[in-house]
Order: structure tokens, then C-alpha cells, then sequence
């Protein structure tokens, strides 16, 4: 059996789902052998501590007479237990550190992100991901239990690596906290359930003093989003990693539709590369290619996009197959070791196509927030349009899920760099984006090139 518990901090899952239910394992379980592990080994040795002295307590013997632990081989974070002339092991480790020649019934993972801010970082997820695929699931004899306990502060995390999209989750049973999804069972409890509905009640009736837990919870949320703290409450409470309404970009910036390109709009294809491909044992950046097209309203409409993890050679020809079709006046890129390394080919395989289009790269820095500034500026003038027909967009509602996450625990921003490229260069008034001429002199092209210096070819999609 393989179960996820996702419940508020603070709620007693840990003392529950680890110390209690390792205790209860070795005593009913003559021989097992279980692995725990946790965000580091500072906590990993304090926890594993417990579990021992829960062990060896006159309550546990009072339940289980016939459990002892050996007394040379009682450390807090690895001890051996006697139950009826088998030995098991309990070993408690770090997330951090390894677990080296030991093998377990029984896999117990407590949340592997110790606070949000390691939840935040990158490099710390892949850490976590790393040690779990790496080493903890391969220690797992068969059939064998594997529990993870966590609280989802970030769509990326262990959590979103090992299960399916929340999307594909199904129900199991009549019971509304249950879900099941890729051989797991998910336990979600949320501080509040039915949140917003007449029927809203508290999961999580943790002693709140004199207070209802409803009341209780509903002023906790009314302080958080008070405190523009939104997302401390959708992750430390309601379990939701990314806020369904957005915070840097908000859903309803992109309320209104397309649903006729205009006849008098130019195209501009805006990119974001990577290049490592998925093989099965990672998880790489998304290449993301954006076709968009500007309006004379100075609207700018999302017509064309394609996403995926694979090697160069493969998206480089379909941002080819990109500008064959809609011929855009400039392509977007971002500087930097991609553009250093895959210039060259693409502008090969232009050649070797026949198929030609001006490429400008843009400033490249670490801080994608402030790189997306423009980008949210026109979103939140309702100025980004996403196409009205998914049927024949069928891309457009999981990037609008990844612009609503960006900032706020999502697990990709690559469609959002995507996107900043193109603004970054509105913003900087570049001279590839083509800009309005409101002479009344009908000799005038009504559009041009905003520095005459820079020469360049324009297109017009007929």
C-alpha cells in the first residue's frame, strides 16, 4: 500500500503517521524493518530519539510484552528490536544524507521540506527528488508500505514528483478526503473543507481554546489575507500548493477571449529554451515557443504555442515549422548559454529550410520576477488574450495554470519567460517590435520600425 497524507502544520501528523505508527509496526510486526526519514538528520535523530523511548516505555510493554529493544543497539536514530525471536531495525535518517545497505518493509517519508522556504528552492527539491528516486524507493522489498506525510507548500515538491497531476486524481470511495492516483492513496485534509460554500466546515479540530475550530480557522484566514499572506494560507492550511486564482499573474487578467484574428496585426514568435530532454530519470525545463500576434487596439493575442521536454534538434525545428507558418516579424530569445551554444544551429537549419526570420536575444538575469514585470503590467490591463476555443487551442488552459502559479509554488515558469522575452522587448522599445504610425500622410508604411537605423523585414499575415 502506498499512502500520502497532506494535513496542516501543526496538526499531529507527524507524531501520528511517524512516531505512534513506527512504535505500533515494530510491535505487531515481528522482523520488519522500517526507514524514516525526514527534512535533515538534526530532526531525523531527535524523531527516531522518540520512537525508541516510546518503545521502550512501560505503556508500550504493557501493549506488547513480548517487544524489547537490544540493549547494545538502541541509538535514537537507529536502534534493533526483539519481537518474538526476530529482529527488526528502525533506522531515522536525513534527507539530506544517504542509507547505505539497508533494505525496509516499510518506507516513512515526514515532510521532506522542512519550512517554505526550502520548499522555494530549487536546488533543495531536487535534493529531496534525488534521494527518494536515488535511494529510498529502491530500498523497499515487496510488497512493502511506503508513507509520505507532508504539507504541500509547493507544487514541485516530493509530493508533485511522485504523484500524478491532481487532475487525474479519482475518487476512492464515497469518503470526500480520499483520492487515488498511480498506485497512491491521498489523504487531504484541509483546515477548512467546502471552503467558500454554505456547508464549510474544520477538518482540523486541533484545541483552539475557547474558540469554535470554525471560527477559529475563519479568522486565521482573515488575518493571512489581511497580511496579503494568501498563499501561506492556501499552502500551510488548505493543502493547495498553487492558488487557482493567482498571485503575480492573476486568472482573471486573462478573462477575455480572441476568438477572430484580426486581418491587420503582426506576429511575433517569443521563446524560452532548454536543453535537456526527459529520459525518465529527471525532470528537465519545458522548451516553450509562443506565436502572438499585436493588435492596432495595442492588444496582444496569444495564437500559437507548443511546449516540450526534449533534446534541441527537436524544438529547434519546430520553431522553424513555426515561422514557416506564421512568419512572424522577429523571433525572441533570451541571451546566455543557450543562445551561445544553439545559434549556430538554428540558423543551419534556416538555411538548409530556406525559411528565414530576424532573431533578437534579450538580456538574460536570475530574478525572473522583475524580468516579468512588463509582461504582468499588460496582463493586469487586460491586454493578453488567450484564445477562446480550446478545442482548437487545446494548450491554452495549462499555460493559463502555469502563468496563475508563477510566483506563488508552481512547478513551471518557462511559458512566463517565454512571454517576458516578447515584453522585455516592448518595454525597451526594441527595434524589432514594429509600432503604430499615426501620421496622416498616406505615403507613410503605418507601420515601421521603431529605430530606422536597424534594417528588417515585416510580414503581414495574409
Amino acid at each position: 500500500m502506498w499512502l500520502a497524507l497532506f494535513a496542516p502544520a501543526r496538526s499531529g501528523k507527524t507524531e501520528l503517521a511517524l512516531r505512534r505508527f513506527s512504535a505500533r509496526v515494530m510491535g505487531e510486526r515481528p522482523g520488519w524493518h522500517i526507514i524514516a526519514a525526514m527534512a535533515n538528520g538534526g530532526l531525523a535523530h531527535d524523531t527516531g530519539g522518540e520512537v525508541r523511548d516510546i518503545i521502550d516505555s512501560p505503556e508500550y510493554r504493557s501493549v506488547y510484552p513480548q517487544v524489547r529493544l537490544k540493549e547494545d543497539a538502541k541509538a535514537a536514530g537507529r536502534f534493533i528490536v526483539e519481537n518474538k525471536g526476530q529482529r527488526g531495525t528502525y533506522f531515522c535518517g536525513g534527507m539530506d544524507g544517504s542509507f547505505p545497505g539497508r533494505g525496509a518493509n516499510v518506507l516513512d517519508i515526514d515532510d521532506p521540506h522542512r519550512s517554505a522556504k526550502e520548499a522555494d528552492s530549487a536546488r533543495k527539491r531536487e535534493l529531496a527528488s534525488r534521494c527518494y528516486f536515488g535511494d529510498l524507493d529502491n530500498r523497499v522489498e515487496h510488497p512493502g508500505l511506503r508513507l509520505l506525510t507532508n504539507t504541500r507548500r509547493h507544487e514541485d515538491d516530493l509530493a508533485g514528483r511522485i504523484l500524478p497531476p491532481f487532475a487525474k486524481w479519482k475518487m476512492a470511495g464515497d469518503d470526500q478526503f480520499f483520492c487515488a492516483g498511480g498506485g497512491w492513496h491521498v489523504l487531504r485534509m484541509r483546515a477548512i473543507e467546502n471552503e467558500g460554500l454554505p456547508t464549510e466546515f474544520a477538518t482540523w479540530t486541533k484545541a483552539v481554546g475557547p474558540n469554535d475550530p470554525l471560527e477559529y480557522m475563519r479568522a486565521k484566514k482573515q488575518m493571512l489575507m489581511a497580511a496579503k499572506q494568501a498563499r501561506v494560507w492556501n499552502t500551510e492550511f488548505q493543502q493547495k500548493p498553487v492558488a487557482e486564482e493567482g498571485t503575480y499573474l492573476q486568472r482573471n487578467w486573462f478573462a477575455k477571449r480572441w476568438e477572430k484574428l484580426p486581418d491587420d496585426c503582426y506576429f511575433y514568435l517569443t521563446t524560452d529554451f532548454a536543453v535537456t530532454e526527459e529520459d525518465g530519470t529527471n525532470d528537465p525545463d519545458r522548451t516553450d515557443l509562443a506565436v502572438v500576434a499585436h493588435t492596432p487596439e495595442d492588444e496582444w493575442l496569444i495564437v500559437d504555442w507548443w511546449s516540450g521536454k526534449t533534446s534541441s534538434d527537436v524544438w529547434v525545428e519546430k520553431a522553424i515549422d513555426l515561422i514557416e507558418e506564421w512568419k512572424p516579424n522577429a523571433a525572441l530569445g533570451e541571451k546566455g548559454v543557450i543562445k551561445n551554444a544553439m545559434w549556430p544551429l538554428i540558423k543551419k537549419r534556416m538555411a538548409k529550410r530556406k525559411v528565414y526570420c530576424r532573431w533578437e536575444w534579450m538580456a538574460s538575469t536570475t530574478d525572473k520576477k522583475a524580468r516579468a514585470r512588463s509582461f504582468q503590467a499588460h496582463a493586469a490591463q487586460g491586454r493578453v488574450l488567450g484564445p477562446a476555443d480550446t478545442e482548437e487551442h487545446p494548450w491554452w488552459p495549462e499555460v493559463l495554470s502555469i502563468f496563475a502559479g508563477f510566483g506563488g509554488g508552481g512547478r513551471y515558469d518557462d511559458p512566463v519567460d517565454a512571454m517576458s522575452n516578447l515584453f522585455l522587448a516592448v518595454d525597451t522599445k526594441h527595434p524589432a517590435i514594429i509600432r503604430r504610425n499615426d501620421s496622416d500622410d498616406d505615403d507613410k508604411d503605418p507601420y515601421e520600425f521603431a529605430d530606422k537605423g536597424r534594417q528588417g523585414y515585416a510580414y503581414k499575415r495574409q
